[in-house]
């Protein structure tokens, strides 16, 4: 048996390598610690996420009900549509309002191809239609699995809702009376 000193050697390439997989490593695993971690409400990060959605809301909601609106109506009822652009086609929002309520909303003019191009656009847009008919209110929130599509959903709903809305209010005259 020896009972001596033990004599290591280390190749200074083998020291450098070993030191760029333990960073890697430590990188990775803080990388998937901060993308699966979920944002709280203390959060500073879910905080900012969630701030853009929040002023969306505000900008969007237009919650009046009919004694608020003095007696009046709120919308001219009929059919209105906004235009988006999916790739090189155009597709319409059509949103179906009565006097006082949000009555449907669908998608017109989107072929097969771009509805197995696009996914997700039906299925967000049925998410969004079942909250905005339920609550009557565009405050509502955005599907996780396609925030950005939703938003550009919810973008054209709330145009086509403010061509209704703003139609009835841009003209008071007595001729548009039975329009109000």
């Amino acid at each position: 048996m020896m009972k001596g000193p033990k004599i290591m050697v280390f190749h200074i390439r083998q020291l450098i390598k070993t030191a760029v997989f333990v960073v890697a490593g430590v990188a990775i695993i803080l990388l998937l610690i901060w993308l699966l971690s979920p944002g709280g409400d203390g959060d500073e990060r879910g905080a900012r996420r969630d701030a853009p959605r929040e002023r969306n809301r505000q900008a969007a909601s237009f919650t009046l009900s009919a004694e608020e609106a003095f007696g009046s109506i709120l919308f001219l009822p009929g059919t209105y549509r906004t235009a988006v652009m999916m790739g090189e086609e155009t597709v319409y929002v059509k949103v179906t309002v009565d006097a006082f309520h949000i009555v449907d909303i669908a998608l017109s003019g989107i072929s097969y191809d771009h509805a197995e191009m696009f996914p997700l656009v039906n299925p967000i847009l049925a998410a969004l239609r079942h909250d905005i008919l339920h609550y009557q209110s565009l405050s509502v929130s955005l599907p996780t699995e396609g925030p950005i599509t939703g938003q550009i959903l919810l973008d054209a709903v709330t145009q086509a809702i403010n061509q209704a809305y703003a139609f009835v209010w841009a003209n008071p005259g007595p001729e548009n009376a039975l329009r109000r």
